[in-house]
């Protein structure tokens, strides 16, 4: 078989460590070492980005953890654009460590974009499913973010990711066929000045559900026998074990160690060659039998309510006030039969 070029996506992973623990992340509820990027693998990774400079298109800063905690973060950013001046670098953040003295490195930096997350239909959900996490600080902090690159006249382009809900009541076929949107407490706070991504939660692969936060739904689909991530993504992990894709946020697969491999090699290494074959068949390894890229997707479906997490009436306008949530009632044989279905596997 044929070796493949090098991706066109590499993913770099500064922090595995994340100063928050969602109810709905791999990273918050699944208790696996974590760490900074040490030197040496940085280095064995930007090697890698000057010598395939020419194949490498993107280059996303984030994998499971929260990329600020790592104090070099932006002079890997640097030294990163110096071997690649041409690659569109990205990175993602929950917002809570944009102090004033780290939005002027975010402005001042190589990035061309950095993407925040709220989640929920209120101030008050996206707190109680991003545990320790501030919402207003988050929103005052993006505020003065957008405030101060427009006073500077640069910096990246800000993208704010939302996550929201199955809810119980929702006719689940026409919910996916219209999408997830922006709730208009988070489009009010900051109309066109950032570009929306909107999500419905997913189960992960090896992620910890907890029974008494949410259900779960399966919507129908088929098995799919190819998967972009193992044909255009490589990811590296903060103590360099390369995964396969953004969804293996636990190092389920591990595909090799930049520290001891060349990238191409492990790319076109015995493991990556077995899983596409895998895949292509449709016999999914672990965790990709549980991944809603290739599988039929699985949604979480809150039990909570607007009591339960003491959520305020009115929309605060700057977001420390949380609008009403929706009433949830799906209906409970599915949530019931899709539920024990997903138990069983």
């Amino acid at each position: 078989m044929a070796d493949r070029p090098f991706p066109r996506v590499l993913r770099i992973e500064p922090a595995s460590q994340c100063n928050l623990a969602c109810t709905h992340c791999p990273t918050g509820t699944v208790a696996v070492p974590r760490g900074l990027m040490d030197a040496a693998v940085f280095d064995a990774v930007l090697d890698e980005v000057r010598r395939h400079r020419d194949a490498i298109k993107v280059i996303v800063m984030y994998h499971g953890g929260e990329p600020l905690l790592h104090r070099r973060f932006f002079d890997q950013v640097q030294r990163i654009r110096a071997v690649h001046p041409d690659a569109r670098i990205k990175t993602v953040t929950n917002g809570m460590a944009l102090a004033p003295a780290v939005r002027a490195k975010v402005i001042a930096s190589d990035l061309d974009e950095i993407e925040i997350s709220l989640d929920g239909l209120s101030p008050a959900e996206s707190a109680h499913v991003r545990a320790n996490s501030e919402t207003s600080r988050i929103v005052a902090n993006l505020l003065a973010l957008i405030d101060d690159s427009a006073r500077a006249g640069r910096g990246p382009r800000v993208s704010l990711a939302t996550v929201q809900f199955i809810r119980r009541g929702d006719d689940l076929v026409r919910t996916l066929a219209q999408g997830a949107t922006a709730p208009r407490w988070i489009t009010d706070l900051f109309g066109d000045a950032v570009t929306y991504k909107a999500t419905f939660a997913m189960r992960w692969p090896h992620m910890r559900v907890a029974p008494e936060q949410f259900d779960l739904v399966q919507a129908e689909g088929e098995d799919l026998s190819a998967c972009d991530h193992v044909e255009n993504t490589i990811t590296v992990r903060a103590n360099g074990v390369v995964v396969p894709c953004c969804y293996d946020l636990t190092s389920q697969m591990p595909m090799g160690n930049v520290r001891t491999s060349r990238l191409i090699d492990i790319w076109n290494g015995e493991a990556y060659r077995a899983l596409r074959a895998a895949i292509a068949a449709k016999r999914y390894p672990h965790p990709c039998g549980d991944c809603n890229t290739v599988r039929p997707h699985v949604y979480l479906v809150p039990k909570w309510s607007l009591t339960d997490i003491d959520a305020p009436t009115g929309a605060g306008a700057r977001g420390d006030d949380a609008s009403p949530l929706q009433p949830f009632s799906l209906d409970e044989a599915t949530i019931a039969s899709n539920s024990a279905l997903l138990a069983s596997k």
